[in-house]
């Protein structure tokens, strides 16, 4: 019983550090780009880009949203985006996904698309949808709950029986660790997606 507490005292503390480290990484890793707004060009976060501003890419720029090259030619790396490790060249109206590196010349270009409107943000959405909880999942989470709940309710009467009765109630702690233990099969959802695929 003491393990399970830990374990999830654990779990729970290394998550909320990590999710800290990441949101602190993803603050610092936000671009910056130059953008032309009321006839200034001015350096702004790329998050705040919005459809149809002028914005200013030159060697070493990553692009924060879809944008179309309007004049000047650039050679980008589209590896993260595509797996490509060429240099592709672009060219006056040609597009440019958000998430390219410009490593070669400079050009002005018109912001098409942001947020989850982007090529990027497109896929975020599916790999959100497709990570979301399936039916088996939630079948097993709530075939869980109504374990533990049952276990909570066999708990209670066998303490006020053993209270009755004049049991001793330590005596029976290793029973109902056992009990609660087997309440919660952490590995039932793996079990589960391994004997699916074995069977398919």
């Amino acid at each position: 019983l003491l393990m399970l507490l830990f374990a999830a005292f654990n779990g729970a503390t290394q998550k909320k550090k990590s999710r800290k480290v990441l949101n602190m990484i993803a603050h610092k890793l936000n671009p910056l780009v130059i953008v032309k707004r009321d006839n200034i060009w001015k350096q702004i976060d790329a998050k705040f880009l919005v459809v149809g501003d002028l914005i200013s890419l030159k060697k070493g720029d990553i692009l924060g949203a879809d944008a179309k090259l309007v004049q000047g030619h650039l050679q980008v790396d589209q590896s993260a985006i595509s797996g490509e490790s060429n240099l592709i060249d672009k060219k006056e109206t040609e597009t440019i996904l958000g998430g390219s590196i410009v490593i070669k010349g400079e050009a002005l270009a018109t912001i098409m698309a942001t947020g989850k409107n982007s090529r990027n943000g497109k896929t975020i959405n599916l790999i959100n949808t497709s990570a979301a909880p399936g039916h088996l999942q939630k079948l097993l989470t709530a075939i869980i709950y109504y374990l533990c709940l049952l276990d909570g309710i066999l708990t209670l009467i066998l303490i006020f029986f053993a209270i009755i009765h004049g049991k001793n109630i330590l005596d029976m702690l290793p029973f109902l660790a056992m009990m609660f233990i087997a309440s919660i099969p952490v590995a039932m959802p793996s079990t589960f997606a391994l004997s699916n695929s074995f069977e398919a």
